[in-house]
């Protein structure tokens, strides 16, 4: 299966993405934290783009991407790759733990830590072997890991937003499910519609109905796991039918939501062909 879901019974609410040898994430809004690594030392080069700025990837290099991020890879290329996706509760808790008084943020979106890399080599190849495995030890240990060395203490770290920019991406959340339109966006910030999108653009990475589809897929996301059918999660965010959400879903997140659903559904399901890590 070129891609797959697997929850994490140590934390609720977080989850390994498995892309092998296929074609990753194209484009996400963030909720949560991720971690990200290619598996392979030959693995392509690449780019993404978050905060507006490309972000190398290549063999040995963890990608991390915090709350609100819009993650755009701007290659559509075959991969293999782990995706660890956190809930934010979980990480704000270790942060404390460690003496945090800010939500944690990440000082950059791409890093080259040869232990941080090691320590996600040992997880995944863990959480993929047939003997037993600390699992929440090796989860804590790449969380700790990440925050100490990667993460930006400093008051109102991490990347801010202009005011009237803030202001559009908050209506378009209160209002996801609505027909937004960009001379309605124009009006909150008295600014002409062509200079709202390059702007918003510009901050975000993507324009603002493109902004909406995400966080549409997103509630759509929340209301599967919450046990809602996917033609009624399709319809409550906004979708014009069920397979305009699962054209964008699998952009998102690599797989349908019929296969979202099955990867997390409870009970025993068989273990993937183990795949050769290199810690």
């Amino acid at each position: 299966m070129p891609a797959s879901w697997r929850a994490l019974s140590e934390v609720d609410g977080a989850c390994v993405i498995r892309v092998d040898d296929a074609v990753e994430c194209a484009r996400l809004l963030v909720d949560g934290y991720l971690l990200l690594i290619p598996l392979r030392p030959d693995a392509p080069l690449g780019r993404y783009r978050v905060h507006g700025e490309d972000v190398a990837a290549r063999p040995g290099r963890t990608q991390l991407r915090e709350p609100g991020d819009v993650h755009l890879t701007l290659d559509r290329r075959s991969t293999t790759l782990r995706v660890l996706w956190l809930p934010t509760a979980h990480v704000a808790a270790r942060a404390r733990e460690l003496g945090w008084r800010e939500a944690p943020r990440w000082r950059v979106p791409g890093v080259d830590d040869a232990a941080l890399f090691a320590a996600q080599q040992r997880l995944h190849a863990g959480l993929e072997g047939a003997g037993p495995f600390d699992a929440r030890g090796a989860l804590g240990q790449v969380v700790t890991l990440a925050l100490e060395h990667h993460g930006d203490r400093r008051p109102y770290g991490g990347r801010g937003v202009r005011r009237e920019l803030a202001a559009v991406r908050d209506y378009l959340t209160a209002h996801l499910a609505a027909a937004v339109t960009l001379d309605e966006l124009a009006a909150l910030d008295g600014v002409s519609k062509y200079h709202l999108a390059r702007m918003f653009t510009d901050a975000f990475g993507v324009p603002p109905h493109a902004y909406q589809i995400l966080l549409r897929v997103n509630a759509a996301r929340a209301l599967l796991d919450a046990g809602a059918p996917i033609a009624e999660a399709s319809a409550r965010v906004g979708f014009s039918d069920q397979a305009h959400l699962t054209r964008h879903f699998k952009k998102a997140f690599s797989v349908t939501p019929g296969q979202y659903l099955r990867d997390l559904a409870p009970g025993p399901r068989p273990r993937p062909a183990a795949r050769t890590f290199n810690p």
